[in-house]
């Protein structure tokens, strides 16, 4: 659905124009334009299966954001509930607690816990779940690129917000976001991707 989103509002832009024409009438896209459009995608959870989702489409969360809650601020009242319902999954093996080495903590989804065990394999997980195997990525550099992939099929996070929770450079953030973004174009999904 996020997707048709923005494809559809990135059509609405082009008038009919040849790619090559709306590629540079409209990017980079103005900055209030991808406040919105992230605010617009982030998950506005009321149900345990409903984070549970939000963890796997985006691959994790940081503990600040599920503490947070939604960006929208028509669902103040969720903002309280995240935690209670993390703790749910957390109960039901379905969902852990990352600990990195600079004590970022990353709510995860056992779907998405295999990706992130090869990124930080020395991190501390609790309680202790086993991951989903999905066979996502074999090595750093494709786990790297899965886990940056998740979140900007959503539009919901940028390099740079990627970059911080993952301890990572911009750089390899953003390279991965590019081979996401190609190879997200070359299936026909979408008409482009996004910088910060």
């Amino acid at each position: 659905m996020t997707l048709q989103l923005r494809n559809a509002e990135l059509w609405r832009y082009s008038n009919g124009a040849s790619w090559t024409a709306k590629r540079r009438r409209h990017w980079p896209p103005e900055p209030e334009a991808i406040e919105k459009v992230c605010i617009e995608a982030w998950p506005e959870a009321h149900t345990q299966d409903e984070l549970h989702d939000a963890l796997v489409v985006l691959g994790f969360l940081t503990e600040a954001e599920g503490e947070r809650g939604p960006l929208s601020n028509l669902h103040d009242n969720l903002a309280h509930g995240w935690p209670t319902l993390m703790e749910n999954l957390q109960q039901n093996s379905r969902a852990t607690v990352m600990t990195l080495a600079d004590d970022t903590r990353l709510w995860i989804a056992a779907e998405r816990l295999e990706v992130m065990q090869i990124l930080f394999p020395q991190a501390v997980i609790h309680p202790y779940i086993e991951p989903v195997a999905a066979n996502e990525a074999s090595d750093p550099d494709s786990a790297v690129r899965e886990s940056s992939a998740a979140a900007w099929k959503v539009w919901a996070r940028t390099a740079t917000q990627l970059a911080a929770p993952l301890v990572m450079d911009i750089a390899t953030i953003d390279y991965a976001l590019r081979i996401a973004a190609g190879r997200l174009c070359y299936s026909g999904k979408v008409y482009a991707g996004r910088g910060d």
